[in-house]
């Protein structure tokens, strides 16, 4: 027998999945909008599979979608988005300080791209940049109807003493309403 031959792609040390609930909404609506399908979801109503294929069929409670992200493909247009959401923010501040904020996020998202494929930190930090963002005024609708956000992130052992949340994450998590979970593996 022959052994096979082990793959030459690289083996990041974390992974990414948001997951999304909500009590009516059609999960391609949230593929739509978030322009990432999902790897698994289904609609409030709709019939459940049985697992034992004997049971009465029961429907769906709530709307459920999930997807794995990849924090290196994300866009985030002009920096224009950036500027006018830190304004906002920070409407009572010094406009001085507020461009040196909107500089130092900038320089900070590139930098963090660079490295998003090794650091959980940074592909957090620039997944919860490209959904506040990008999808902020969608994700905060979702949260005042009733839906639930989970960013879960899985761990290796391995990158836990690279791992950190800034206070900026922190807040950035806040503002869109999204659960952080951490599950750490043994590798």
């Amino acid at each position: 027998m022959q052994a096979r031959k082990l793959s030459t792609l690289p083996v990041h040390p974390f992974r990414l999945s948001l997951s999304i609930r909500h009590p009516s909404i059609d999960p391609a609506q949230i593929s739509r909008e978030l322009k990432c399908e999902a790897d698994e979801s289904f609609a409030a109503g709709q019939p459940r599979k049985s697992r034992s294929g004997m049971a009465a069929t029961s429907v769906h409670g709530e709307s459920y979608w999930v997807a794995a992200l990849d924090a290196r493909f994300w866009r985030f247009g002009r920096a224009e988005r950036v500027r006018e959401h830190l304004l906002a923010q920070n409407r009572d501040s010094d406009p001085g300080k507020v461009e040196n904020l909107v500089n130092s996020v900038t320089e900070s998202v590139a930098r963090m791209a660079a490295d998003a494929a090794n650091s959980a930190s940074n592909a957090i930090f620039l997944t919860c940049a490209h959904l506040l963002f990008r999808h902020g005024v969608f994700l905060r609708r979702l949260r005042s109807e009733g839906g639930t956000l989970c960013l879960a992130v899985t761990l290796s052992k391995g990158a836990l003493p690279a791992f950190r949340i800034t206070p900026e994450l922190g807040r950035w998590l806040s503002e869109l309403g999204i659960t952080l979970d951490l599950e750490f593996t043994g590798d």
